[in-house]
């Protein structure tokens, strides 16, 4: 899961330097003599950095049942368009939408109900002793 939220980061990276940047840039094409006789109109490295991506989190949704097919294959149902979105869809809609800035409590909430779950689960404590770190201290 980490790695598919790390791949997403870049992607959301990868976008914001394409669009800040653009998608191509030129290079100056030089003859033997050394002056310049025209420009190459080549594709920013971004958009190889961006398709890389792409691929890998096709492959992580997969592995983690993200995708319809992925979810067929290990036996879930899966939701049809006609029947509309699913648990999934509406998690990944929320993610989009708090990438974008926008305030999603139920993903906050989401988040900290899982921090103490796994807390609890590990025996780790956080608490003003230990400064509130994420990374907390084992109980004896």
């Amino acid at each position: 899961m980490r790695l598919l939220c790390a791949l997403e980061d870049e992607v959301v990276a990868l976008r914001a330097e394409l669009g800040r940047t653009g998608w191509t840039f030129e290079r100056p094409v030089g003859s033997p003599k050394g002056s310049v006789v025209g420009v190459e109109v080549l594709a920013h490295p971004c958009v190889k950095a961006l398709r890389d991506c792409d691929k890998r989190l096709t492959e992580v949704r997969r592995s983690l049942a993200l995708t319809p097919s992925a979810r067929r294959a290990v036996g879930l149902e899966v939701v049809g368009e006609e029947d509309g979105p699913d648990f999934v869809d509406s998690l990944q809609a929320k993610h989009r939408a708090r990438r974008a800035g926008e305030d999603v409590p139920e993903i906050d909430a989401a988040l900290e109900q899982h921090r103490r779950w796994d807390e609890e689960r590990r025996g780790v404590s956080r608490s003003p002793s230990n400064g509130g770190s994420q990374r907390g201290v084992r109980r004896r």
